[in-house]
């Protein structure tokens, strides 16, 4: 299983920022990639998280240039870390499949254990 997070925004004339259009064979990956990406930006920084974004400019329209760059500079931090607890959440779910495949392989081998010695001790009746 692979994950991909893909947060698609164009902007338009306007300057206010807009959700691409996915066709319907994505859309389930879609939501699933905002759900991922809002999960892990709210324990980091609640204004990047994706309902906020549009309403950044709105939200700071007052504020000075020192603190437009302040705010940047936080944004710059909030996306490292982001990073890296995006890196840790798909290492996370690698580990967690490798672990379930593991365990239905060992459930498989038991079972095709069992059906050998059904069948090793049925061909030893006969004997």
């Amino acid at each position: 299983m692979h994950l991909q997070l893909q947060v698609l925004v164009v902007e338009d004339t306007t300057n206010h920022f807009m959700s691409t259009p996915l066709p319907p064979s994505a859309q389930h990956q879609d939501d699933i990639s905002r759900e991922i990406y809002d999960s892990l930006m709210t324990e980091i920084e609640k204004d990047l998280l994706l309902a906020n974004i549009p309403l950044l400019d709105a939200k700071y329209a007052a504020e000075t240039p020192t603190e437009h760059d302040a705010r940047m500079k936080r944004y710059e931090v909030a996306y490292k870390k982001f990073e890296e607890a995006f890196l840790a959440f798909k290492s996370g779910v690698k580990s967690s499949i490798r672990d379930a495949k593991s365990k239905e392989l060992r459930k498989e081998e038991q079972q095709s254990a069992r059906e050998d010695k059904t069948k090793l001790d049925a061909i030893a009746g006969e004997f």
